[in-house]
């Protein structure tokens, strides 16, 4: 159920629900379940941030089963208001592949133009030993 309140999330948001400076900083958010808060202009229905706030939680004792999903009042009616009313943002969201989000990582922890190139470099003569 975890990966369910952070799919939907990123659906209604836009945005991954843990941040950190750090690498670290991410993962010690991840593993406490300390989201970003949802931020009231985003009109986002109380019912909704149930479902998040349930499937959010640390311990996975606390979460609710894929019944009890079903249940909540959020999860009711058609498909259209779960899926399509909720996340106008992908038509438009540019796609990154793993290595812009290595990249970007990285790039947030300091590291200097050149050794990102290198990477780049190094990542580059891989593909091409591999093809």
């Amino acid at each position: 159920m975890w990966s369910v309140g952070v799919i939907l999330y990123i659906m209604v948001t836009g945005t991954a629900p843990f941040a950190g400076e750090t690498v670290d900083e991410l993962l010690e958010h991840i593993k406490e379940a300390k989201y970003e808060q949802i931020e009231p202009c985003l009109d986002v229905a109380q019912e909704c941030r149930d479902v998040l706030a349930a499937t959010l939680q640390v311990d996975y004792k606390d979460r609710p089963g894929c019944q009890q999903i079903k249940l909540m009042h959020f999860m009711k009616g058609p498909r259209e208001k779960l899926v399509l009313a909720h996340c106008d943002f992908f038509i438009s969201a540019p796609q990154k592949n793993s290595d812009q989000i290595i990249m970007d990582i990285r790039y947030r922890e300091g590291e200097s133009e050149r050794e990102r190139e290198r990477e780049r470099e190094r990542r580059e003569k891989e593909r091409e030993t591999h093809v």
